[in-house]
């Protein structure tokens, strides 16, 4: 396959766009992470998830069509919206009932949207992602719970490690492919 090339299918009933990671997409982003590396501020998983964000980045882009910025405040511009792409590593097929997150260190970059996206690896390897959707940034933080480092999330009893905010991906606006 091209690099730019994709094919994107929805998934089940709950209408994510998956896109399958090939190499051209994993060159592609370990490119973008080397040119972003030392600039990476308030992020939660530090380096870790930089590679993972990059793909995100580049799948949101291949649905949303945008110009890519690469700011510390926004990845994409599309028709006058600055978005934010955010990325979540995973082990299986996400679920609307899952949450998106973002960090309260992140809560000031100048967005007006953010996209939602899930990568999944297997033995350290990524395999495909979702483009989740979007949402407004006002109304993300209208809609969405607050949680502190230390508390519970009654929804997956996960123990929060950095204080964030998280909102059910059920609440995105879906993007029409």
């Amino acid at each position: 396959m091209e690099m730019g090339a994709v094919e994107a299918v929805k998934t089940n009933e709950n209408d994510f766009i998956e896109i399958p990671i090939d190499k051209y997409i994993i060159q592609e982003a370990e490119e973008k992470a080397k040119l972003i590396k030392n600039k990476l501020k308030n992020s939660i998983t530090n380096e870790d998830g930089l590679l993972a964000g990059c793909i995100g980045e580049i799948i949101s882009n291949f649905v949303l069509l945008g110009d890519s910025h690469n700011t510390f405040d926004f990845d994409l511009v599309k028709s006058g919206y600055r978005y934010e792409v955010k990325t979540k590593r995973c082990k299986s097929e996400p679920k609307p009932s899952y949450e998106c997150s973002i960090s309260t260190n992140s809560m000031f970059q100048q967005c007006d949207r953010y996209i939602f996206t899930r990568i999944l690896s297997i033995n350290d390897r990524y395999i495909k992602g979702w483009v989740l959707g979007w949402i407004n940034k006002d109304k993300y933080f209208e809609k969405a719970k607050k949680f502190k480092a230390g508390d519970t999330d009654p929804l997956n009893n996960f123990v929060i490690k950095h204080d964030c905010y998280n909102l059910k991906i059920d609440d995105l606006y879906r993007f029409i492919v």
